[in-house]
């Protein structure tokens, strides 16, 4: 079974604000993290059995080879 993912308008500016600071850092990391953010999202549209981590109807995962913490 596949869902729709639809991103919050705030998560949407964290998403392209992370963009841009990954960017900043060296041309083309930026898209490296998109690409990274798409295949997850891909992931717990086809497999959202495998993300327990659903709280009020929105799963998180991390992207271990981005922490979003470093652009805070």
């Amino acid at each position: 079974m596949s869902f729709t993912i639809l991103l919050a308008a705030k998560a949407r500016q964290e998403f392209l604000k992370a963009w841009q600071w990954y960017e900043d850092r060296q041309p083309g990391l930026g898209d490296r993290f998109r690409e990274e953010v798409y295949k997850q999202i891909a992931a717990i549209s086809q497999f959202p059995e495998r993300y327990p981590e659903q709280k009020k109807n929105y799963w998180e995962i991390g992207i271990p080879i981005f922490p979003l913490s470093h652009y805070l």
